[in-house]
């Protein structure tokens, strides 16, 4: 069983969290992922519903692709997640309840 390390003033440490951010750059750092190369990918995918969002004026889209939601925000990739995710049913429920 491991202990807390003391501090200074005998408080136990508080556990660090890490965030997604750190876990990113540390497996690019360690060549585990090559991110430009993912950036790339991922943008070429979406480059067709980009294109016609931009003719349409649109600044915040979703593209659904391969069961996927990605939310594009000001012409930049800001998030995604699965097409039936608890988070896609919560802002569908929530979108339904502002229409009431």
């Amino acid at each position: 069983m491991t202990h807390p390390t003391p501090t200074r003033n005998d408080q136990p440490a508080q556990r660090i969290s890490v965030s997604d951010h750190a876990i990113v750059r540390w497996l690019e750092r360690n060549n585990l992922v090559d991110v430009a190369q993912l950036r790339a990918q991922l943008a070429a995918s979406l480059e067709k519903s980009c294109a016609a969002a931009t003719q349409l004026h649109a600044h915040e889209y979703y593209v659904r692709r391969d069961g996927f939601r990605f939310v594009v925000n000001g012409g930049v990739l800001v998030t995604m997640y699965p097409e039936k995710s608890k988070t896609s049913r919560l802002k569908k429920r929530r979108h339904e309840e502002q229409e009431d």
